[in-house]
């Protein structure tokens, strides 16, 4: 039995080794990685993706909500603000779902930064690069500030790629 145990785990470290026993480059574990990786990614992305939605799904629903102050400094998206007040407040502003995501928490943190500093009133301007069909200028040209945003043209070569993901507004 330990002949047959010592066997297969001879096997399986021939199969992901990336040599051979002459140190030569295995091409096939190579190219059997390389082809996988992308598949590995979609994957946790998938997953990712799916376990957000349900943890969404989870939050409690938070009515009467207004602006408040949390203070916000410079720092990265974390779980806990996503369930704060502050993000459901802002989402409900822009009338898109709490969901556990960068962009989400982005939007919600450069509307509570701009609201904290009072930058959401008429007289106010902002400017947007590449914005495609974001909630965010339709928000702040409703509450009356100036905004000025700007995205490819349709026929321009360097939308290709945008359009691909659906980034483009366009797409």
């Amino acid at each position: 039995m330990a002949n047959e145990e010592k066997s297969v785990e001879e096997q399986l470290a021939a199969l992901i080794a990336p040599v051979n026993e002459h140190s030569q480059p295995r091409g096939d574990a190579f190219s059997r990685l390389a082809r996988e990786i992308p598949n590995a990614f979609l994957n946790i992305k998938f997953f990712g993706y799916a376990l957000a939605k349900r943890l969404a799904e989870e939050l409690p629903v938070r009515e009467n909500l207004m602006p408040q102050q949390a203070w916000l400094k410079s720092k990265a998206s974390t779980q806990e603000d996503l369930e704060s007040d502050w993000v459901a407040y802002w989402c409900s502003q822009l009338r898109i779902p709490v969901v556990y995501h960068r962009k989400i928490w982005e939007n919600c943190y450069m509307l509570q930064a701009a609201w904290e500093h009072d930058k959401i009133s008429p007289g106010i301007r902002a400017l947007g690069f590449g914005c495609g069909v974001e909630p965010m200028p339709s928000y702040l040209a409703s509450k009356g500030v100036d905004v000025t945003v700007t995205d490819l043209a349709p026929d321009d070569q360097r939308v290709a790629g945008w359009s691909k993901t659906g980034e483009h507004t366009a797409a």
